[in-house]
């Protein structure tokens, strides 16, 4: 459908916009009232037989609708008329304002049930006519996602498990199971070792801050932000973790790191580690021996685009002693890190 996020929407709604649908609404109309019969007023029947064709018939090379545009034109001198399609493209716009309108009231009832929804950008129209084998004049006017959000930290890692998400928003104050609590559990779930899980709460103090990155947390997003920036940094942290490094698969000496796998492994065992453990680890022994200053690997591991707090990087950095040993990583004072065989 030309929008990957199309694979991991939990609902897909299509809204196809036709401008020759009047045609079908008149036959079944018609085809009603006959059954009505002498029950049926006679001023309806004239209605859907004379009116209707008369309101969006176009006629040939729409020659109909420009004359009935004149017409209307001349009769709005004196008292109001309302200005009806009289093209093609007239017609068209007509029919999406319409769908636009009903996916509209759509969103609304799917929200007072409970579903999250999203009109989605940047589709593909001509392949979703394809899939869904529909003919000119059928246009795509919109496609829908929805979902349902999870309403706490118990049903978020069932949700997940099932779904299989790209990436969580999480917050640390949740009903029944917390965001931190979330956050571990999520990272003990062998399914969900690509996740990416970031923390987009109100709770700005370091001690969160440091509670939830040693969670296994990814990120952490501290409200109030406009959505257009929290939808900037969700792209951000996205686009880092696609992996964007030539040298996928490395050794040195006892680690050995495979970057399309996400695999890291040292002395023999596989370890788990959440993202930015791994790419913070991946970056460090790309080049063994090299001290990367903290502003690089600030921008190589988080983003320029994302604001993260001071101590964001020491705390992976120990995450990684505890797991791999002390000795690999070396700070240097004022500058940043380096990996020692």
């Amino acid at each position: 459908m030309g929008q990957p996020a199309a694979a991991t929407a939990q609902e897909l709604v299509v809204a196809v916009a036709r401008p020759d649908y009047w045609k079908v609404n008149q036959k079944r109309m018609l085809e009603l009232i006959d059954e009505m019969g002498e029950k049926a007023p006679k001023s309806v029947k004239k209605y859907y037989e004379r009116i209707v064709p008369l309101e969006y018939l176009q006629g040939l090379f729409s020659i109909r609708g420009y004359l009935k545009k004149i017409a209307m034109e001349i009769r709005g001198i004196k008292k109001p008329t309302p200005r009806e399609p009289y093209n093609k493209k007239g017609m068209s716009v007509w029919a999406h304002k319409s769908t636009a309108l009903a996916c509209e009231n759509l969103m609304l009832s799917l929200r007072a049930y409970g579903y999250d929804s999203c009109p989605m950008e940047g589709i593909d129209s001509k392949r979703i006519k394809q899939l869904l084998n529909l003919k000119s004049p059928a246009e795509i006017s919109m496609v829908i996602s929805a979902g349902k959000r999870a309403k706490n930290g118990v049903e978020a890692l069932a949700k997940a498990s099932e779904w299989k998400p790209h990436l969580v928003l999480l917050d640390v104050m949740m009903p029944e199971m917390d965001g931190i609590e979330t956050c571990e559990q999520l990272r003990k779930n062998p399914n969900l070792s690509e996740l990416v899980i970031v923390f987009l709460t109100a709770r700005s103090e370091d001690y969160s801050q440091v509670a939830g990155l040693e969670a296994g947390a990814d990120d952490y997003i501290t409200k109030p932000i406009k959505p257009k920036v929290l939808l900037s940094k969700i792209k951000a942290i996205l686009r880092r973790f696609k992996g964007n490094n030539p040298k996928h698969y490395f050794e040195v000496g006892d680690l050995v790191v495979n970057r399309e796998e996400y695999m890291v492994t040292y002395k023999g065992q596989e370890l788990s580690l959440p993202r930015k453990e791994f790419e913070l680890l991946s970056l460090l022994a790309s080049k063994p021996q090299k001290v990367f200053e903290r502003g690089e690997i600030l921008d190589r591991v988080w983003g320029n685009e994302v604001v993260v707090g001071g101590r964001t990087i020491d705390v992976h950095v120990r995450k990684l002693r505890e797991k791999i040993g002390d000795k690999h990583f070396k700070t240097i004072k004022g500058v940043g890190y380096k990996y020692v065989d």
